[in-house]
């Protein structure tokens, strides 16, 4: 059984907002059964509306449809459903009397301009919009089904949630749910993550690479629970070390989990990064539990005053060394009394390098209650890449040294 997603806007072709709604549509037709055949985005046009419509019922049994429903003069996907389907428009009283309850709540009037979006498409099947008022509304134009959800986050997906997702179950009642499941990695690029899974991959056709955020690499699995559950094990064991968790699961979360399961707390001393790791860190809810803080010393007198780092460190080695890593991180648990500490010293770009210290040269010290290490990094990015990488890969070592259990 096939899908297609459509989404309605000037704004998402033109690439003012991000697309959102895509992504989760699609999901939700591969969990029900649905492959998706298309997903595509298109301005707020009538013909180009019915164009892409037709593209999408000759490849698709079911189109989700997301924005367009509100009451503006440029909210015209009921009007090109409408006209695409050879069904006209009518008023629906109980659409209407909604709005108008909903209007009054708020203490507005309802005008000629609220009461379009009370007009549906004949025999269109409506979904209500809790929290909202554009109601959705599906409609069957031979033997394609065209569902219409309105495009604001929140409404879509209490909608998909609450009236799409049963309403496609009842029509579809023999199609066979699927699993999708993301396999996270770190520290590997794409190329070296498809030599290690090759064969998996070209005998999975629902299995396939994601490049994400800075060093990661995702896998996604799709298919029937049967056959996804083994080959996730398969996956995450090929991976090794490597693999660093699914879905929700990201570096910080995780090293907070395992900074609490032992009861060690965490402070970070930066220079290049400029706080990034600390704010990574507290974008934890909870991480008060074992973050203790943070100092941002970003020049030399500072790295002296507030961690102890010795000037003749300083000044023999540079700022952009190992050695003055290895004094970030001592002086800052010693001030601290952190159960561990990271460090972060480097050059960010796109300017300050030399041939001694090249552009990307990340020094990251870490303090564990066995001992001290220093390791050496070049990454090769642009300067918020830089840092973002200096951030993971700092949060993905201490997540592998405390899995270890050292």
């Amino acid at each position: 059984m096939t899908g297609a997603v459509v989404t309605v806007g000037d704004e998402l072709v033109q690439g003012l907002i991000l697309d959102t709604n895509s992504p989760y549509l699609e999901e939700k037709l591969l969990e029900l059964g649905f492959q998706p055949r298309l997903s595509a985005s298109v301005m707020d046009r009538v013909e180009e509306i019915c164009q892409i419509l037709g593209l999408a019922t000759m490849k698709a049994r079911v189109t989700l449809v997301s924005g367009g429903l509100g009451p503006t003069e440029d909210d015209v996907t009921r009007e090109a459903i409408s006209r695409f389907c050879h069904a006209p428009l009518e008023l629906h009283e109980g659409a209407w009397q909604w709005i108008q309850e909903r209007l009054a709540i708020k203490g507005l009037t309802p005008t000629p301009q609220h009461q379009r979006q009370a007009y549906f498409p004949q025999g269109a099947t409506l979904f209500p919009n809790r929290m909202g008022s554009a109601w959705g509304f599906a409609v069957n134009h031979q033997e394609r089904w065209i569902l219409a959800l309105p495009g604001v986050p929140r409404e879509l997906r209490a909608m998909m949630e609450g009236e799409v997702i049963p309403f496609l179950r009842e029509r579809f009642p023999g199609i066979t749910p699927m699993t999708l499941r993301v396999l996270k990695s770190f520290g590997l690029k794409e190329s070296q993550v498809n030599a290690l899974l090759k064969d998996l991959l070209q005998e999975h056709p629902g299995m396939g690479l994601m490049v994400r955020d800075y060093g990661e690499v995702h896998l996604r699995l799709c298919g029937p629970p049967g056959e996804v559950e083994p080959l996730a094990g398969e996956v995450r064991k090929r991976l090794g070390h490597h693999f660093f968790g699914e879905r929700e699961d990201s570096l910080e979360g995780l090293v907070g989990s395992l900074l609490k399961d032992r009861d060690l707390t965490l402070a970070t001393a930066e220079s290049c990064t400029g706080g990034m790791l600390a704010h990574t860190i507290t974008n934890v809810p909870g991480s008060s539990d074992y973050f203790l803080g943070g100092f941002v010393t970003y020049t030399d007198q500072m790295k002296h005053r507030l961690l102890g780092v010795p000037m003749e460190t300083l000044e023999r080695h540079t700022a952009v060394s190992r050695e003055t890593a290895q004094a970030m991180v001592e002086g800052l648990v010693k001030r601290t009394g952190a159960g561990v500490g990271i460090s972060v010293t480097g050059i960010a770009g796109p300017t300050g390098g030399s041939p001694e210290t090249p552009v990307g040269l990340v020094y990251l010290g870490y303090r564990f209650p066995w001992g001290t290490e220093v390791l050496e990094h070049r990454f090769q990015a642009s300067r918020i890449g830089v840092k973002t990488l200096a951030v993971k890969t700092a949060l993905d070592h201490v997540r592998r040294r405390l899995s270890r259990g050292e």
